[in-house]
């Protein structure tokens, strides 16, 4: 399994069901943490942790380790975080935290890829660097002809601010 997903996608998915009730364990659960998670990472990335973690995240464990609670409560931060509150990035980053999560710098988690994955990482730069070139030159038909070739190839890419990042498509 963890050839095949990050430890902390699995831990988010087993995190979502209370522990007295039966765990509801489906590929797609997974593959819905991992996205969370990517989520999660970007909007914190660049944040420092809070001090503590969130009032709401330590209710919820303390009431019977109430962890889709917890989860909830998460879940709100980000919301706010994604609004480009500060403190709710920051919040969510100690939160997460506390029950595990968000434990490794953003460049860690957008570098990890499947056991499985079998894509030439050199051909992947090469191909996101010409994609750029081409963009700066606003040739965007060829840009997007790259993006379509890099999707073929099992490989996603998102552009940001920061730069482009690509995945192996699961």
């Amino acid at each position: 399994l963890l050839q095949q997903w990050p430890g902390e996608a699995i831990r988010l998915a087993m995190l979502t069901t209370h522990y007295r009730q039966p765990l509801n364990w489906t590929e797609a659960g997974v593959r819905e943490a991992k996205r969370t998670l990517d989520h999660w990472y970007e909007l914190t990335g660049a944040v420092e942790p809070a001090e503590s973690p969130s009032e709401q995240v330590i209710e919820a464990l303390c009431d019977d380790l109430n962890t889709p609670r917890a989860l909830a409560a998460l879940h709100e931060l980000r919301r706010a975080a994604a609004h480009g509150d500060r403190e709710a990035a920051a919040s969510l980053k100690a939160s997460a935290r506390f029950v595990g999560l968000l434990s490794k710098k953003a460049e860690e988690w957008s570098a990890w890829r499947p056991a499985s994955a079998k894509v030439d990482e050199k051909k992947v730069a090469e191909l996101i660097e010409a994609r750029a070139q081409a963009r700066r030159a606003r040739k965007f038909d060829e840009a997007d002809r790259i993006r379509d070739e890099l999707g073929r190839m099992g490989v996603a890419i998102k552009d940001s601010p920061e730069g482009t990042t690509w995945e192996v498509v699961q």
